[in-house]
C-alpha cells in the first residue's frame, strides 16, 4: 500500500460563486513492472477525480506527470473564473 507523500485541502469559489472543498492527495510512487511505475492522486472538488496511477517510466517521471496533472486541473479551474482559497485562513492560494 502507497504512502501518502502530499496532502492539501482547498476552498474551491467557482465563477458563479459556488464554494466547495478540494482535497488533494498524491501517493508515492509504486513500481507495476520494469520500467513503470504510478502514483495514485486523488482530486476532489474540481472534478472529483481519483485516479488509480499517473505513469511514468521511472519513480520520478510518475511524481512529476502527478503534480503536473493536478497543476493543469487547478490552472483549468482558474481559467474558467475560480478561485482557490486556504481551507484555514481563506486567504487566495496562489497557484
Amino acid at each position: 500500500m502507497a504512502t501518502t507523500i502530499i496532502a492539501l485541502k482547498l476552498i474551491g469559489i467557482a465563477e458563479d460563486g459556488t464554494e466547495s472543498s478540494i482535497e488533494i492527495k498524491i501517493d508515492a510512487p509504486v513500481q507495476k513492472a520494469a520500467n513503470e511505475w504510478a502514483c495514485r492522486i486523488v482530486l476532489k472538488g474540481v472534478k472529483g477525480y481519483l485516479r488509480p496511477g499517473i505513469c511514468g517510466n521511472d519513480a520520478f517521471q510518475a511524481l512529476c506527470l502527478a503534480v503536473d496533472f493536478i497543476g493543469f486541473m487547478l490552472d483549468n479551474f482558474l481559467q474558467k473564473g475560480g478561485k482557490l482559497l486556504e481551507a484555514d485562513t481563506r486567504e487566495e492560494w496562489p497557484l
